[in-house]
């Protein structure tokens, strides 16, 4: 699977190299985890994707439209590879957290969970 984290909260994060600072997130009533990701072995849009935060699983809407991904991997079936999800703080509560995502396949037969973790905070 391929993908990537472009916002958290309100700090966009894509294309940063190495370890992240802890990014922190003020205290509202929620927060928004958006990127994309896709099926790299069958060179389509993944089967969907899930915010784990801490070990508790968050939905998001998948399938929303990534021109840009689909023109940087010449691979027109990832156009609609792009995921959003909203966070209730009111679940997770202040202080640090570590999120990873959930990555379908496909087919939603398989999942893999990425390769590194982000932390952040709740203030």
């Amino acid at each position: 699977m391929a993908y990537c984290i472009d916002i958290l909260g309100d700090e966009a994060i894509s294309g940063k190299q190495g370890p992240l600072p802890t990014i922190t997130v003020r205290n509202q009533k929620s927060f928004i985890v958006e990127g994309w990701a896709s099926d790299e072995g069958a060179r389509l849009p993944a089967g969907g994707v899930e915010v784990n935060i801490d070990g508790k699983l968050y939905p998001t809407v998948y399938g929303l439209d990534r021109p840009d991904v689909a023109k940087a991997f010449k691979t027109p079936s990832y156009r609609f590879s792009g995921f959003k999800g909203s966070v209730p703080i009111s679940k997770i509560g202040k202080g640090r957290h570590s999120l990873e995502l959930k990555v379908f396949s496909n087919n939603k037969k398989t999942y893999s969970s990425s390769k590194e973790k982000i932390n952040f905070e709740i203030q």
